[in-house]
């Protein structure tokens, strides 16, 4: 028994050397690197239809007044205001962006968007009307992908909107939430 202990302090040494130089191999690593990990070179072709997917996107939802973009969060919109900021030139995985719109009629959106997507070349994987409301009528979700990305693209209750009366005179009361899941 008093073996087993010696040879289990004899690993636990191995292991802490072991350890400690590791920490000093990463520590030189980003020394030398200027502090920051080096990015994984994206092939052009990839990247290229990153940025089409990315063009395609901003066509589609060109008449929806883009207001944030934050961390994919299940079942949580980013914060934001009402004034409406400039699209990013990419939508990257593990991102939501968040629009408004001027129009109540999601009927209407949820088959302008299809066929918006389907004109883009993307590829429909489902188009799901959840429910009817008493208050926003027709809560929906589409799924959708490209070569490289699955997304999905959701409307939601805007509280913030639904609860001022000057608001509701200028703006559908849903937020219009596009996720961006990962790769096909």
């Amino acid at each position: 028994m008093i073996a087993c202990f010696s040879n289990f302090g004899l690993m636990n040494r191995h292991f802490r050397a072991g350890l400690t130089f590791c920490l000093i191999a990463c520590s030189i690593l980003i020394a030398c690197h200027g502090g920051s990990v080096p990015r994984i070179a994206v092939h052009p072709s990839v990247a290229n239809d990153l940025k089409l997917d990315s063009d395609h996107l901003i066509s589609v939802l060109s008449d929806f007044p883009f207001v944030a973009n934050g961390d994919y969060i299940p079942s949580s919109i980013p914060a934001h205001t009402m004034n409406t900021i400039p699209l990013p030139a990419t939508f990257d995985v593990g991102q939501q962006y968040v629009f408004h719109s001027h129009s109540e009629d999601n009927d209407r959106h949820f088959q302008q968007l299809q066929d918006a997507l389907e004109s883009r070349g993307f590829e429909l994987v489902a188009a799901d009307k959840l429910a009817y409301r008493y208050v926003g009528g027709l809560l929906f979700r589409i799924k959708f992908r490209s070569a490289t990305k699955q997304f999905v693209l959701f409307n939601q209750l805007d509280r913030q909107i639904l609860r001022n009366a000057e608001l509701i005179k200028t703006w559908s009361i849903d937020d219009y939430v596009l996720t961006v899941e990962g790769r096909s």
